[in-house]
């Protein structure tokens, strides 16, 4: 299996596709799939386009997705104990502090230790088994291009649904801190526009009333600065 390094044909990079033929000159014909294996793409790809897919490999004989103090687990297990190799996915509830640090997504564990919030590139859910592709930022993290995990048949469903609910919680929270960034930012001219009609309709002498005008444009464009200042050591100490 291969890695996609590039977006094209509305795959994202790290897409995971498969091989099916090797042309002339390092070009490949390579089927990408979705979660039902139906094709969405058959490209014929540069071997610069593709890395190898180097995944980490095991049977869990322990599968559990439950809510523990607030937070949704997925977890695999090599042996029934918890022992051996092991994946773990969790998701929320997310605070502001996490959103400052980056952290407002689901993390990706190992029973290794190592830790990464967010870098699913590609997933995909089969009977009795999930492959699971990394950005290149959580592979380098998690020391693994992916995971392809095998475990009982009747945990699929459990598996998919858990899988998704992890993955689209993430994506839920982001959105909606954007939303609430862009409604914070119309509430501000709101009311820097009501102030200027107030203004005009009280007929402010022109004087005073540029002042007050010059101070509302100040005051608006210093409060841009700090947040920009705030949000810039923000992500310097992330």
């Amino acid at each position: 299996m291969v890695c996609l390094r590039r977006a094209c044909e509305g795959l994202a990079v790290g897409s995971l596709g498969t091989v099916l033929q090797v042309y002339p000159a390092g070009v490949y014909m390579v089927e990408f799939a979705d979660d039902d294996e139906a094709t969405l793409a058959l490209l014929d790809l540069a071997g610069e386009d593709l890395t190898p897919y180097r995944d980490t490999r095991f049977e869990a004989a322990a599968v559990a997705a439950e809510m523990i103090d607030g937070v949704f687990v997925l977890a695999f297990a090599e042996n029934p104990d918890g022992s051996g190799l092991g994946l773990q996915l969790c998701a929320g509830p997310y605070s502001a502090q996490d959103a400052a640090l980056g952290e407002d997504t689901y993390s990706i564990s190992t029973d290794t230790g190592a830790c990464h919030y967010g870098g699913i590139a590609s997933q995909r859910v089969t009977d009795g088994r999930v492959f699971i592709a990394l950005d290149t930022d959580a592979a380098a993290v998690l020391a693994t291009d992916g995971f392809l995990v095998t475990f009982a048949a009747d945990k699929t469903d459990l598996v998919r649904d858990a899988l998704g609910r992890i993955l689209a919680g993430s994506d839920n929270v982001r959105a909606w801190r954007a939303w609430k960034r862009i409604v914070a930012g119309l509430c501000g001219v709101g009311v820097v526009v009501a102030l200027l009609l107030l203004l005009k309709q009280r007929r402010v002498s022109g004087d005073d009333a540029q002042r007050v005008e010059e101070a509302i444009v100040y005051a608006v464009a210093a409060a841009g600065l700090v947040v920009w200042i705030v949000k810039r050591r923000q992500r310097r100490r992330s």
